[in-house]
């Protein structure tokens, strides 16, 4: 993940560079990029010119991970343009001048934003200020659900409904389709769906009246390509393989390739801006692979393993899945779709 960390004088930018020592290290893919504005600083590399809210709206835009060193204040005006909807919008942080209080400001269960400032305020050795009812509360959230078993919220609108049970303590029901369900129960989908329109579509359900749907993330995508592809290159690749296949980004429970990718900047900022995990294997872990494969010398020489993109794919399945595209090739860069086998995790 990027952490786009802002700050506003000479102080804040000194703690904003502690944050980048403590939290940055070899056996993790987070960059952390330390912004400033602050005259006294304009030599500084990554000096801020334009206006709060453009810089702002630029991190929204790549999903980055915002950490604003100053004022409550001065972050509400800055991401007041940029705020769209809470599944996803980028997580954003406060962090007092003097390395305090740690709060966590915006999307903070579907952007990890409690997650990231319980470990901002770990290594900074600040009181985090968690806000959030059901954390709070110690209750089941069921946007946290959703993220950690790898499901789609199909319908926002309908969490608040659902957290309110939860917080009152209520049980909250998970029913599949076919059951009899109350307007304040959880649908869980037993295969994916791309948007709520597609199970309307199916199960005639009466929409004034549907509950919360959540639907599994069912498809892996992966990847091989040469060194240096930007995002912008995978992205439109990506396009096209999702189009041909019929089925949407949300659907995408994880980005796999090989370890020799697993720095890929490229890839990780693709990653990111998605918010899909990225797994990579060892070329032995993808030799294990089973699965009828397509296989090319030439990739074998450089990696040691003759097709990346859809060993990694099937790998990353975990509990078992079949690939339903097979290699198909853009420019550097080879792509492979599989459906898994899905299972609840966390619950």
């Amino acid at each position: 993940m990027v952490f786009s960390v802002i700050s506003f004088t000479k102080t804040g930018y000194e703690l904003s560079k502690t944050i980048k020592n403590k939290i940055t290290n070899p056996n993790n893919s987070d960059k952390v990029l330390c912004f400033v504005k602050c005259e006294a600083l304009k030599e500084e590399e990554l000096y801020v010119s334009e206006d709060i809210g453009t810089w702002a709206k630029e991190r929204f835009d790549n999903k980055d991970a915002v950490i604003f060193i100053g004022s409550t204040g001065i972050t509400v005006r800055a991401i007041s343009d940029s705020v769209k909807n809470k599944m996803t919008d980028s997580p954003v942080i406060v962090i007092d001048e003097a390395g305090k209080f740690v709060i966590p400001l915006l999307s903070g269960h579907m952007g990890g934003a409690n997650d990231i400032s319980l470990k901002l305020a770990k290594a900074i050795e600040a009181c985090p200020v968690i806000t959030t009812a059901t954390d709070l509360e110690d209750k089941w959230a069921v946007d946290v659900f959703a993220r950690e078993n790898k499901l789609d919220v199909l319908n926002k609108d309908k969490i608040k409904k659902v957290s309110a049970k939860s917080l009152e303590g209520k049980n909250v029901r998970l029913v599949l389709p076919d059951f009899a369900f109350g307007s304040d129960d959880v649908i869980v989908t037993d295969k994916s769906y791309n948007s709520i329109d597609e199970v309307l579509d199916i199960y005639k359900f009466d929409k004034d009246n549907l509950p919360l749907v959540l639907s599994p993330k069912e498809y892996v995508l992966g990847i091989g390509c040469k060194k240096g592809k930007l995002k912008t290159e995978i992205e439109s690749a990506v396009s096209d393989i999702l189009e041909k296949a019929g089925i949407g980004i949300n659907q995408i429970a994880y980005i796999a390739s090989i370890d020799l990718k697993k720095d890929e900047e490229g890839i990780l900022d693709f990653a990111d801006q998605n918010r899909i995990e990225f797994l990579t294997y060892t070329s032995d872990e993808l030799l294990l692979t089973e699965g009828d494969f397509s296989e090319s010398e030439f990739v074998k020489e450089k990696t040691g393993v003759g097709n990346v993109c859809e060993r990694a794919a099937v790998k990353a399945c975990r509990y078992g899945g079949e690939l339903v595209c097979k290699k198909s090739v853009y420019d550097g860069i080879t792509l492979a779709l599989a459906r898994r086998k899905w299972k609840l995790e966390n619950f």
